[in-house]
């Protein structure tokens, strides 16, 4: 593990554990996940639950897409592409 995934896994640590969100680690964490630069990233819809907060949920917008993202501690990261609809059709 390199040193930059053991700062953001220890500040997912740190931040679930007091049960709270952080918008820099959000990025980071779906950066390697979506293929986008951290600083190109929107979060939005950051949610800290479970015991001790252990489940962070959050979604990430960037180039025109848009992801539903989580990371717990047992599985890490997952981010999912959402399909946009059009309402016209």
């Amino acid at each position: 593990m390199n040193n930059m995934t053991k700062l953001v896994v220890c500040l997912v640590v740190v931040g679930a554990l007091a049960g709270c969100t952080n918008t820099r680690i959000s990025q980071s964490l779906s950066s390697g996940e979506i293929g986008c630069p951290q600083d190109e990233i929107t979060i939005t819809n950051e949610t800290a639950s479970g015991p001790m907060g252990r489940l962070h949920n959050w979604e990430a917008e960037c180039r025109g897409k848009h992801f539903v993202c989580s990371y717990e501690q047992t599985t890490g990261v997952n981010c999912k592409e959402t399909l946009a609809t059009n309402s016209s059709e």
